[in-house]
């Protein structure tokens, strides 16, 4: 009974581990993304900013910041859902391997007699 609390201890710590990672990759993949698709609008936001105070700005520095701060929701949830499912499918698969190994030993190992 211990040993089968341990599998499932280990296997939940493999999925949160891995759900950790790939929710880092993600997050990390998608910022890039963001920078890379919205630099035109980042040219056009960082001109209005060294622009000053002279005139009024070229472009809606309001708007624009609301489209890459909703840009960048999507693209934390969509990390976020990664992490879940690589977190789920790592413990998944991390129990039914300790599982199958734990049934080689034990198939491997001598009973003792009744």
């Amino acid at each position: 009974m211990r040993a089968w609390l341990l599998r499932i201890a280990t296997s939940l710590l493999l999925g949160v581990l891995l759900g950790a990672l790939a929710l880092a990759l993600g997050r990390g993949i998608g910022g890039a993304w963001l920078l890379w698709s919205e630099q035109e609008a980042l040219r056009g936001m960082s001109g209005v900013l060294l622009g000053g105070l002279d005139g009024p700005p070229a472009s809606d520095v309001r708007a624009l910041r609301r489209h890459l701060a909703r840009q960048a929701a999507v693209i934390d949830a969509l990390g976020a859902r990664i992490g879940y499912g690589v977190a789920a499918l790592g413990a998944v698969v991390g129990y039914l391997w300790l599982e199958r190994r734990a049934s080689l030993q034990d198939g491997a190992a001598p009973r003792p007699p009744p």
